[in-house]
């Protein structure tokens, strides 16, 4: 009895001892391909602190891996996951089309009405996308860092 109550207090203390920051324990790095740069995790920190729980934000890549949503606390307008599911399809395929048409525009008030009328409070720039948007509005990101500019309407 006394071994058993030896091990079980063990057993509980090695998480109690080692569990804070496991998730960057070296070995993490063998278990879990997604590493998530440095850019990318203080922008969606910034929208977390900087903006209200029911803000629409959209990823310049459709936040493939739901990172930014899970990292903001935000809901995405539009997002690909790299599983296809045909359960609302067609919505996912008419929002990717009027994001396209977000970042193709021109002129700065094109640009901030449609992405008010879409709903969309935040837009996430990732490094090497480009957007056709004006310079009065690619010269005024609220964040930026390595690369990742984010972008408040």
């Amino acid at each position: 009895m006394k071994s058993l109550i030896a091990v079980a207090g063990l057993l509980l203390a090695v998480p109690a001892l080692l569990g804070s920051g496991v998730q960057r324990l070296w070995a993490m790095r063998l278990f879990s391909p997604v590493q998530v740069p440095n850019g990318l995790v203080r922008a969606a920190e910034y929208m977390r602190d900087h903006g209200d729980g029911r803000d629409v934000f959209q990823d310049s890549q459709l936040d493939r891996t739901c990172v930014v949503a899970a990292l903001s606390e935000r809901s995405t307008y539009a997002a690909q996951t790299f599983t296809t599911m045909s359960y609302n399809g067609d919505l996912l395929q008419q929002r990717v089309t009027l994001v396209d048409r977000l970042t193709g525009l021109r002129e700065a008030a094109a640009v901030t009405a449609t992405a008010q009328q879409l709903g969309m409070r935040w837009f996430l720039l990732e490094p090497g996308d480009q957007v056709a948007w004006p310079d009065a509005i690619m010269r005024s990101p609220v964040f930026e860092l390595d690369g990742y500019r984010l972008y408040r309407f």
